[in-house]
């Protein structure tokens, strides 16, 4: 399916499908931040969000959904001159937050990927240079709980919230007590970090992708194999 026609340029970064079956695309369209639905059948051609500026760098790196509620969808990336975060209700057509900024107005700072607490609704922001943010579902700015450089991805573990890892250019790193301290696990850039989530009650299953050949890393019981 053809999401823009020339002159118009769409250049995807990330899909997500919803548990109730929406499909949510994100990216940049025409130098503008985008998210696109498919409210809830067929393939994603209707857009929710559109720049009002064009910037070269301005893009929607990916979306979420509320655990509790997954008509709750969070958008995230750059539009503009910094780091933003979007929250939309009703799957896109409900009220919306619109948007927040994360870690300060900077040209250099982007949201790469963000993990939401089950229970709590804590939001962990991974951001370009500054490290990791953190806050609550309610529109802030956020703190800063992890100065790890750029985190390019974030995983929580599903049964255990309090359990967060952040993955960027410097390796990757955990928190067990919801980001009030954290311990390097791992050095070296690391482009991934996924939590499995059918062994998150049984000890932590981590996958990560890193930039030494793109090799592929699992974190089991405290140690990598």
């Amino acid at each position: 399916t053809t999401i823009a026609s020339p002159p118009v340029t769409f250049n995807a970064e990330h899909i997500m499908r919803a548990s109730d079956g929406y499909v949510f695309l994100t990216g940049s369209l025409d130098q503008k931040a985008a998210l696109y639905s498919n409210n809830g059948s067929g393939v994603p051609t209707t857009l929710i969000r559109y720049s009002a500026s064009q910037a070269a760098d301005n893009v929607f790196k990916g979306s979420r959904t509320s655990p509790s509620d997954p008509s709750i969808i969070y958008a995230y990336g750059k539009d503009g001159s910094s780091a933003n975060f979007y929250r939309y209700d009703g799957h896109g057509t409900g009220p919306s937050i619109d948007p927040f900024t994360v870690g300060g107005a900077s040209p250099l700072n982007q949201v790469n990927d963000i993990a939401v607490a089950t229970s709590s609704g804590d939001i962990y922001y991974g951001l370009n240079t500054i490290g990791v943010y953190k806050s609550n579902t309610a529109p802030s700015n956020g703190t800063q709980v992890l100065s790890a450089g750029t985190i390019l991805s974030m995983a929580i573990n599903p049964a255990v919230p309090s359990v967060v890892y952040a993955a960027g250019n410097g390796g990757i790193w955990k928190t067990a007590n919801s980001g009030t301290s954290w311990s390097q696990i791992r050095t070296g850039v690391t482009k991934k970090v996924v939590m499995h989530p059918s062994f998150a009650n049984d000890g932590d299953f981590v996958f990560a992708i890193t930039d030494d050949g793109n090799k592929i890393y699992r974190y089991a019981y405290g140690a990598w194999e």
